[in-house]
């Protein structure tokens, strides 16, 4: 089957917020990758795409994965479901339907088939029970993981990286699942990663490594700046609201209150502790989690 991936708005600007350079010395770029697609945004799309192409060549009868209630993976997938007509069901960690929350919503108007299970069948993924049974009845189906985070979703962030006309020291982005990370990490050649992970904890450098097999002469290219998570994921307070207001008003730059808001925080705040050096280029990855219905 063919697929029309003429959809998506590719390539995505880039512009400067001068204001910081005024400031800080500094040069902080903005990769707008928010408005590659208004549902299958940022990096959701850059991930699915090289999923989507797979999923083209082959003879599936569909695609089967995996989403928090609340996900923009969840969402993103079911644009996927409505724009293109594929059969999706989505394993979701949680109790049931409920209609007040917009992504079940959005999947259900989409056609999304929905199997709700508890989290710990959620945490053991294909090692439980409850979740083979329901991977027993899809034969056939092609299977993306939770992100959107595989072998695939490179092929979608290398064309990103190519996208990238001028040269930058550093790459800036916010990590989820890590699977942005590790692709780009891969794709470029010299510049220094500086990862702003939206959950707790100093696990999320072994997690890169390990899971994405990233090769230490890789890993040494990358910073992890984990202490800008405000409490953690999915954690918002009213400090966060009031940042990605300003933030909004003052660059014209909308943040979503998951991932890249905290990353764009994290970003201000090492410019102004002298992180950055004098003079350095900075490009700030908008990897999106914005809804533009």
């Amino acid at each position: 089957m063919s697929l029309d991936l003429s959809i998506f708005d590719l390539p995505t600007p880039v512009r400067e917020l001068e204001e910081i350079y005024q400031q800080y010395g500094v040069h902080l770029f903005v990769k707008e990758d928010y408005l590659n697609h208004p549902i299958i945004s940022g990096n959701k799309m850059r991930k699915l795409l090289g999923n989507l192409r797979h999923y083209a060549s082959g003879n599936y009868k569909g695609i089967l994965s995996f989403g928090g209630a609340h996900s923009n993976h969840l969402y993103a997938m079911a644009g996927v479901c409505r724009l293109f007509d594929i059969p999706l069901t989505m394993i979701v960690r949680g109790d049931g339907y409920d209609n007040s929350n917009e992504t079940l919503r959005y999947a259900k108007e989409s056609g999304v088939n929905l199997q709700f299970v508890d989290r710990a069948a959620y945490r053991m993924k294909l090692e439980a029970t409850e979740i083979q049974k329901i991977v027993d009845q899809h034969d056939g189906y092609f299977i993306i993981p939770e992100g959107g985070s595989n072998v695939y979703a490179n092929e979608g962030l290398k064309i990103l990286y190519d996208e990238l006309t001028e040269p930058y020291d550093f790459i800036a982005l916010s990590m989820g699942t890590g699977g942005t990370a590790a692709g780009l990490l891969q794709a470029s050649k010299s510049e220094r990663l500086v990862i702003y992970p939206a959950l707790k904890g100093n696990w999320m450098e072994t997690h890169l490594k390990e899971f994405f097999g990233i090769e230490e002469s890789l890993a040494q290219r990358m910073t992890m700046r984990n202490h800008y998570h405000f409490g953690g994921y999915g954690k918002m307070p009213d400090e966060l609201i009031v940042f990605i207001n300003e933030i909004e008003s003052r660059y014209q730059l909308p943040l979503d209150p998951v991932y890249t808001s905290k990353a764009f925080y994290g970003i201000l705040e090492d410019i102004k502790l002298g992180f950055y050096p004098a003079g350095s280029n900075i490009l700030f990855l908008h990897t999106g989690g914005l809804r533009r219905q």
